[in-house]
């Protein structure tokens, strides 16, 4: 079985093998036994990371409930394709177009990490642990906010026990 979980999509194959490992290129099950693409996975798990690494890095509470708020008003507006982004309220306008960039960010961060591991087992020790810098929005329902700077990387951070299962 082969997981697939891309920016965008989740795609699932079963292919039959020989004894080594190889695609079998002859016989009955030559082809895909089972293939299946979904628009969630990828894009997904960049929403969740974008949210955990919001919270992380928000102290106040009353911002943490502002930006709750916003993320049920952003999945609302994902799923109403009649509203306009321009017919929200001002912060939830600025809550979605910096939490947006955010998610970006995050698959352009989780990219990074993929491409950068060279042993994929799960032995695999690492001077220094493939890693990425998030910038992350202080106050996502400002129009301007300050940002800090977080690392996702292949090992077990605090927010993801290890990139390296995800890409």
């Amino acid at each position: 079985m082969i997981l697939d979980f891309g920016g965008g999509t989740f795609d699932v194959s079963i292919v039959e093998t020989t004894a080594k490992g190889d695609i079998s290129a002859s016989g009955r099950n030559s082809r895909p036994l089972a293939a299946s693409s979904i628009p969630v996975g990828g894009f997904y798990i960049n929403e969740q990371l974008a949210e955990k690494l919001l919270f992380l890095h928000i102290n106040d509470n009353q911002t943490k409930e502002a930006v709750r708020q916003a993320l049920k008003k952003y999945y609302e507006w994902r799923q109403d394709v009649s509203v306009e982004l321009i017919d929200l309220r001002a912060d939830w306008q600025n809550f979605i177009k910096n939490f947006r960039s955010l998610v970006y960010n995050v698959e352009r961060a989780k990219i990074a990490v993929c491409t950068s591991i060279t042993n994929w087992g799960e032995e695999a020790k690492y001077t220094v642990v493939p890693g990425a810098q998030v910038k992350v929005p202080l106050n996502p329902i400002k129009d301007r906010t300050g940002f800090a700077n977080a690392r996702l990387d292949a090992g077990s951070g605090k927010f993801l026990n290890g990139l390296r299962g995800l890409c």
